[in-house]
């Protein structure tokens, strides 16, 4: 939860809920404060005045109708909406580049993987593999060996015939 969101966090309106929920898990996930300015003029386009606009709403408590006249709530609920929308699309992108970034590693730790493992003997890896794969795994590999082996047999047999 980030501290510096004073508004109370029950019986709110879809737009600034969903505002609120969204720079919470900003907050915890990614370590990114929505009240920082430079993120607030993200989210809201570099319109300064509707950044200002979403951070007076955000650090007080007061209602909505309160804090503005009836002619500017309406332009305030625009507001608050196309923000929950930038707020709910910078944290699909930063989730994006979280998941890019583990796959990335994990192919990395594939690669790895294999090269360690092309340095040891048929012996020890057939001892390795019995140790820790379940026999599912091992019936799988066992399919994927065999149709590897017709393939290059396959292979062997029609450039003899050649």
């Amino acid at each position: 939860m980030n501290p510096a969101i004073k508004r109370s966090r029950e019986k709110l309106r879809n737009n600034i809920g969903a505002i609120i929920n969204k720079a919470d898990i900003l907050y915890a996930d990614f370590e990114v404060d929505i009240l920082d300015d430079r993120i607030l003029l993200t989210i809201s386009g570099q319109d300064e005045h509707a950044a200002k606009i979403v951070k007076e709403i955000l650090i007080t408590n007061q209602p909505i109708k309160h804090l503005y006249n009836q002619a500017k709530y309406n332009e305030v609920l625009k507001i608050l909406k196309e923000v929950s929308q930038e707020t709910n699309n910078l944290l699909r992108k930063l989730k994006r580049e979280r998941t890019n970034k583990n796959k990335a590693l994990k192919e990395e730790d594939k690669v790895e993987m294999a090269e360690s493992l092309e340095h040891l003997s048929k012996k020890y890896l057939i001892k390795i593999i019995i140790k820790y794969f379940s026999i599912k795994q091992i019936d799988k590999l066992r399919q994927i060996a065999d149709k590897k082996k017709k393939e290059k047999e396959k292979n062997l047999n029609l450039s003899g015939e050649e």
